[in-house]
């Protein structure tokens, strides 16, 4: 009786493993990609007069062209960088349904945006990662 338990626990352990592995396959993946065209324009950062914040925005890449683009997404992502904010882009690319393509380079951009809020007092600035190239990190906004 207990080697029959051992076997469903062990079979209901693989077909959970095997579930969520298609169906990270089904969501696509999540890569940095390179941003162009970046602004910086001040922006509302509430009540609190110690706020302060800045929308960040540019031009992202979905695909190399329409075909290749259907069903990729962008979004800028923000994470903390010792006394900065480092705005991140990330390109969401759709999983592979078997679509078959053509070559033709006709890029397909994407504008995308965030609202940057900080404490003035505790943060220095942003920083907008992948300008132009990979690897290249420009400051965008001083908030001292």
């Amino acid at each position: 009786m207990k080697s029959l338990f051992k076997s469903l626990v062990l079979a209901n352990a693989t077909l959970a493993v095997l579930s969520t592995s298609s169906a990270l396959a089904q969501q696509g993946r999540a890569t940095q990609t390179i941003i162009s065209d970046v602004e910086a324009a001040p922006a509302n950062g509430g009540i609190n007069p110690d706020f302060s914040a800045v929308e960040v925005s540019g031009q992202i890449i979905l695909g190399s062209n329409a075909c290749l683009a259907q069903g990729n997404t962008a979004e800028l992502v923000q994470r903390r960088r010792g006394r900065d904010i480092l705005v991140i882009p990330v390109l969401r690319t759709a999983p592979d349904d078997g679509r078959v393509c053509t070559m033709i380079y006709d890029p397909v951009y994407v504008t995308v945006s965030t609202t940057v809020r900080a404490n003035s007092n505790s943060v220095n600035g942003v920083l907008v990662a992948n300008v132009d190239e990979k690897g290249n990190t420009v400051r965008v906004h001083s908030f001292r």
